[in-house]
């Protein structure tokens, strides 16, 4: 079970985040200043394992930064082709449902909308994932989540520009974490080259009118 501690903004907490990871003595595997959540995990890895998480919690749940996590979530969820709209972080929980199914170092297409990519990656032994998103103004964020008592921080990069992140997606050939069945897109001769086994169940959609009106 997924629960959504807290989602916070990278421009609100980086500091705190360098001065946590520094008085843990936390080595920095590389000299470069993180300018995102993402590449915060790059430059501190350890920071991952649940020891640190678990601290780390304390730091980000007493700390009076905003939680944006309503706003988050809805943005998220509009990069998806086809959503409910009562059933919210479907971005969120689709990601981490399929986390361990994920290979390592992998990028996946969020759905045929192309409006967001994943990246899973294992950095100090840990797997995690981190969702960029298409977005009106370049933004940082990241979910603080328990998962089975388990904690780790998800982080969402919103960007004006994913062309960049589509040209990697492609050349690795980049699957869909969610495909859709062809009463939901409306397009019965569909062969998409990405092909992947999380078939969206089709009364998850009923209730958003995309079926084009054939009911099939």
């Amino acid at each position: 079970m997924v629960k959504i501690l807290k989602t916070v903004v990278w421009e609100d907490c980086k500091d705190v985040l360098q001065r946590f990871s520094e008085g843990r003595m936390i080595k920095p595997v590389t000299m470069a200043c993180p300018s995102n959540f993402c590449s915060f995990f790059l430059v501190y890895p350890l920071i991952l394992h649940q020891d640190m998480m678990f601290q780390l919690k304390k730091w980000l749940m007493c700390e009076p930064f905003s939680d944006v996590t309503n706003e988050v979530l809805e943005a998220e969820d509009n990069a998806l082709f086809a959503k409910d709209d009562a059933s919210p972080a479907q971005v969120l929980n689709l990601v981490l449902d399929r986390l361990n199914d994920c290979a390592d170092d992998s990028w996946y297409y969020l759905d045929c909308q192309h409006q967001a990519i994943v990246r899973v990656k294992k950095l100090a032994g840990v797997t995690h994932a981190q969702i960029i998103c298409s977005g009106e103004k370049k933004k940082s964020v990241a979910h603080l989540v328990d998962i089975d008592g388990q904690v780790t921080l998800v982080p969402v990069l919103f960007v004006k520009d994913i062309s960049p992140y589509y040209q990697v997606a492609d050349i690795k050939k980049t699957p869909y974490l969610r495909d859709y069945l062809p009463r939901v897109t409306g397009d019965l001769l569909s062969k998409k080259r990405h092909n992947t086994d999380d078939l969206a169940p089709v009364s998850e959609f009923t209730r958003s009118g995309i079926d084009n009106g054939d009911m099939l």
